[in-house]
């Protein structure tokens, strides 16, 4: 399952009267925000489908194929509510007879439950016995950008990363984010140190820029995942993350009884706790979790047409360093002690070059 179609909230044409606040130079705090966008159940299949202004294509129309549709508000401004203030969007089914339904009334007819959207898992067998005769950890951690899903077992799990894979948005992606991963394990030591930069981003968490100014990217955020499960611990986005006095960040990652004592934003350090069930094999009942391992993902989304680092800019597997450069995580495990002796502002003794 992949995405059909995708809308980027700076694609959107506003109602007239109403602006769009994620365009350059408009206001963020226009009140008249208002869009209409349709939604027609057929695949994209003429080249002008691309240009049609504010329509998304939902995939088959054949009866009982169902779609799923994502509306994403990823960090909403302080102060406002999980929607950005705003609500969600107002759904309108035109049904073939002529007729209007709205509202949750949609959902009874299509028969949905939108509290329970689909999450595909693979067989747990084949997973068992592939993760059982193989470690996809690597020491130290190596950060990837995402291709496809067999491609990631063929060179994670089997140790083989040649080829020219296809690059193949997987479950919940979306045509304005990339992707890269990184396989840890425990077992070379409880605590794992991340450094890197974080390109220029959009400050607008707290509300104070009135005006919309595009930076390299929108968005950039660090999320450790169960792999198997896809459960998640935290995540780390752009502004919250301590920026040290050489311009990159350091986080740590561990079990939270595990967390160093200078693991803390006042010594510059971000935190993320690793979750106790590993990789969540243990949601499926005659399995146990792989409760050492941990899986990272690292996102960006809607990069700058002239900022060429963005993970979206690689295109063969190997050459995230050449294109990412300083925006490329590296990582190393240390020991709570080796980790503690750093003292406070432990970035001092970690030089990105040296990671």
């Amino acid at each position: 399952m992949g995405p059909i179609d995708a809308l980027i909230d700076r694609d959107i044409i506003a109602d007239n009267g109403s602006t769009n606040p994620f365009i350059e130079g408009n206001p963020r705090n226009d009140p008249s925000r208002r869009y209409l966008v349709s939604v027609e159940p057929r695949f994209p299949t003429l080249e002008s489908d691309s240009s049609v202004e504010n329509k998304l294509y939902g995939g088959s129309s054949s009866p009982g194929n169902l779609g799923l549709m994502i509306y994403r508000v990823y960090v909403p401004t302080t102060g406002t509510n999980s929607s950005g203030g705003v609500g969600v969007p107002r759904v309108t089914l035109h049904m073939a007879d002529g007729g209007i339904v709205q509202g949750e009334d949609v959902c009874e007819i299509l028969s949905l439950n939108p509290s329970e959207p689909p999450q595909p898992l693979p067989p747990a067998e084949a997973y068992s016995e592939l993760r059982g005769n193989n470690d996809p950890s690597r020491n130290p951690p190596v950060f990837r950008a995402g291709y496809n899903s067999a491609f990631r077992v063929q060179c994670d799990f089997l140790g083989d990363c040649s080829g020219n894979p296809e690059r193949l948005p997987g479950v919940f992606a979306n045509v304005g984010s990339a992707y890269m991963y990184s396989f840890l394990n425990r077992q070379y030591g409880e605590v794992a140190v991340l450094r890197g930069k974080i390109p220029e981003i959009p400050r607008t968490l707290d509300g104070t820029d009135r005006v919309f100014m595009e930076k390299e990217l929108r968005y950039w955020s660090i999320c450790p995942y169960e792999y198997y499960s896809g459960a998640t611990t935290d995540c780390l986005f752009d502004e919250e993350i301590p920026i040290n006095g050489d311009g990159f960040y350091t986080i740590v990652y561990s079990r939270v009884e595990d967390r160093p004592e200078n693991a803390a934003s006042e010594c510059g350090v971000g935190f993320i706790p690793w979750s106790e069930e590993g990789d969540g094999l243990g949601i499926v009942e005659g399995r146990e979790n792989n409760s050492d391992d941990g899986y990272f993902l690292v996102r960006n989304m809607v990069p700058a047409d002239d900022f060429d680092q963005a993970i979206h800019n690689t295109e063969v597997p190997g050459d995230e360093a050449e294109v990412l450069g300083e925006y490329l995580p590296k990582a190393r495990h240390f020991t709570i002690a080796e980790f503690e002796a750093l003292g406070c502002d432990p970035w001092l003794a970690l030089p990105y070059d040296q990671m």
